[in-house]
């Protein structure tokens, strides 16, 4: 992640997507607010369901420990 002189991450790492793919639906357990990847902890995503709203939750396609 690329940093400029001032400590305030740059808008193009924003850009970044971590791997995998958000669920189709989630099992009524909504994570941390979010706006992008790289607020979630771990391997989770921040995808957008119609219950949660954009939340962090662990994608399909991807292995890896769940922390919560």
């Amino acid at each position: 992640m690329r940093r400029n002189d001032y400590g305030v991450c740059c808008p193009a790492s924003l850009k970044i997507q971590k791997t995998g793919t958000c669920p189709a639906t989630t099992e009524n357990e909504c994570g941390s607010m979010c706006t992008h990847d790289l607020e979630c902890p771990s391997v989770q995503k921040c995808c957008h369901t119609e219950q949660c709203g954009s939340s962090c939750i662990h994608p399909k396609n991807v292995t890896g420990e769940l922390i919560v």
